[in-house]
């Protein structure tokens, strides 16, 4: 009885993260009309999502993606409900949990939206989540040179810069993105010092890190 609860506990989570994420990626693509940037075409292409280093795609109800994760998450609800029933009857139930388990972690990471960033009003979007600037600690800056982990991933992330975001309670898998050039950089982080935001920038960390000895 307990490890049926329990499962059903984890089935519960699942169902909750599909649709709060459903949720959350609504309201941004409601937000992203106003946003404060990236607006113009140049904008949007100097924004590169990892892991496949592709250009930033504008956040639309009417774009291929975000249908995609609307139906995608009907589709998985029903989907997941109808494996959490066969597995309930089952006779081998744990080893039939584990499959739908397994099967729910698929299709929730197959209709996810692609990764994005949009500066706007009192905070930001990033992959597909509004996020007020208050919960927003910090953000760290870092160039990719020679030797960076990211260098030789792709001709246009080898000198372009990493932003990313400590944010709280968050569950972000990826809470960065490359800019391409030094002036879209600088623009971004303007708006963001606007709203109080720390900025780490990894060249002056290491000029006023204290030597040792």
């Amino acid at each position: 009885m307990y490890l049926n609860l329990f499962y059903g506990f984890i089935f519960l989570t699942g169902v909750f993260f599909l649709l709060e994420y459903r949720y959350n990626i609504g309201k941004a693509a409601k937000l992203s009309k106003n946003a404060r940037y990236p607006a113009s075409p140049d904008e949007f292409s100097g924004i590169l999502i990892p892991n496949e280093w592709k250009e930033m795609q504008p956040l639309s109800i009417h774009s291929k993606s975000f249908l995609k994760v609307k139906w995608g998450t009907v589709a998985a609800l029903l989907f997941s409900v109808l494996l959490l029933v066969i597995s309930l009857t089952s006779d081998q139930f744990d080893n039939a949990f584990l499959s739908v388990a397994y099967l729910f972690f698929v299709i929730v990471e197959s209709i996810q939206h692609p990764g994005n960033l949009y500066i706007v009003d009192k905070g930001i979007i990033l992959n597909g989540r509004y996020v007020p600037a208050y919960q927003i600690t910090s953000y760290r800056t870092e160039k990719i040179v020679r030797w960076h982990t990211y260098y030789g991933l792709d001709a246009r992330v080898d000198n372009g810069f990493i932003l990313k975001f400590s944010v709280k309670r968050s569950w972000f898998k990826n809470n960065f993105v490359v800019i391409e050039s030094l002036s879209q950089l600088e623009a971004i982080t303007a708006m963001l010092d606007e709203y109080g935001i720390t900025g780490v920038h990894k060249e002056e960390q290491q000029k006023t890190a204290p030597a040792n000895g």
